[in-house]
């Protein structure tokens, strides 16, 4: 892969910023505006690291917008049933990552278009997530503890940012440092070709599936 190829987008990026710093380097070019901007990006930047599972598959997940609202709905409603942060916190990133692992699961398996499978478990999700908050919003007997997760800060530094640095380098770590990550590229690069050099198919689609819609769950 050429330098270009590989290392273009962050080019842009830094690029984009350089311009709007020197045009308005009272106001862009600030420490607080920067904070500003991580703390505000940090949720969607979790989400779509978690798409890079699926992405590197050569799928897409349509259902991780459902998979949020989700998560934030039982997370409140085992708040309110009495349940601690950990309890809540470990129960909502399984059911996020349940509902990937299921649409993997079809559509490695049966070869189903992962467009249709994802967009039809969005709306399933949607559904259930419907069911439990009776369509009000729910806010209530929410801890100190855990608002502060999503709320506080650190050395200056909002959570968010943080969680969302922390995601990027564990995501990078799979892809890059570990055999499921590799698989997961091969897959994505010739299904074919890694499934004639022995990788299983299905259980690593499942595994990419499920990241995506636990990244999903952890930003809800």
């Amino acid at each position: 892969m050429s330098f270009s190829a590989r290392y273009g987008t962050l080019i842009g990026l830094l690029a984009i910023v350089a311009l709007f710093a020197a045009l308005s380097p009272e106001a862009f070019a600030k420490g607080s505006n920067l904070i500003n901007i991580t703390q505000q990006m940090s949720l969607l930047a979790i989400v779509a690291l978690g798409a890079t599972f699926v992405m590197s598959l050569s799928e897409f997940d349509l259902s991780v917008g459902a998979v949020v609202s989700m998560a934030g709905i039982v997370s409140v409603t085992l708040f309110g049933a009495g349940w601690g942060i950990v309890p809540v916190m470990l129960v909502t990133l399984l059911a996020g990552f349940a509902v990937g692992a299921v649409s993997g699961l079809a559509i490695a398996t049966y070869r189903m278009p992962s467009f249709i499978v994802t967009l039809a478990m969005g709306t399933i999700v949607g559904g259930i997530t419907y069911w439990i908050s009776d369509g009000a919003t729910l806010f209530g007997n929410i801890p100190v503890g855990f608002r502060d997760l999503g709320r506080g800060y650190l050395a200056g530094i909002p959570v968010l940012t943080l969680w969302a640095l922390a995601a990027t380098l564990f995501a990078a770590f799979i892809l890059d440092h570990t055999e499921l990550g590799r698989r997961i590229l091969a897959i994505g690069g010739n299904r074919e070709a890694a499934r004639l050099t022995g990788v299983r198919i299905v259980p690593n689609s499942v595994w990419a599936f499920g990241l995506c819609t636990l990244f999903a769950a952890l930003a809800g």
